[in-house]
């Protein structure tokens, strides 16, 4: 699953100002959505909202000045007792520990497009050398 880019942004979509072949490949093997709805537009409340199916003033994280509560039921901890390997690489913005992840790289704060530092699940920070979309 990929969020927070507009129709535009990926070549799946007709229109697009740009190609995207990876995310093209997403979009055929999984779910490519016509019809879906923000129902918060800043980038970490919708994270939210996706993961754990709630709205914003249910799942308790409002704006980016939150902390995400990752105690509560979300579709990463669904994936996982169903038996996917589950995982998230990126922007995280819920300013909490990841849970419900197998393993992830998250970019600091905003991130850095070009040779980008990650925190790892290990806990280790690394830097990636090109662009943060490598």
């Amino acid at each position: 699953m990929t969020d927070d880019h507009a129709k535009k942004a990926m070549s799946a979509y007709e229109g697009a100002v740009m190609q995207t072949p990876h995310l093209d490949q997403l979009a055929s093997e999984g779910v490519l959505f016509d019809r879906a709805y923000c129902t918060n537009s800043i980038c970490g409340p919708s994270r939210a909202v996706f993961l754990t199916g709630k709205f914003s003033h249910k799942n308790g994280f409002m704006s980016n000045h939150d902390t995400f509560n990752g105690d509560q039921a979300t579709l990463a901890k669904y994936l996982q007792t169903a038996g996917y390997h589950t995982s998230v690489l990126g922007k995280w913005h819920l300013v909490s520990k990841p849970q419900g992840f197998d393993e992830y790289k998250l970019l600091i704060g905003q991130g850095e497009y070009y040779n980008p530092r990650f925190v790892g699940s290990n806990g280790d920070t690394t830097k990636t050398e090109g662009y943060a979309t490598n």
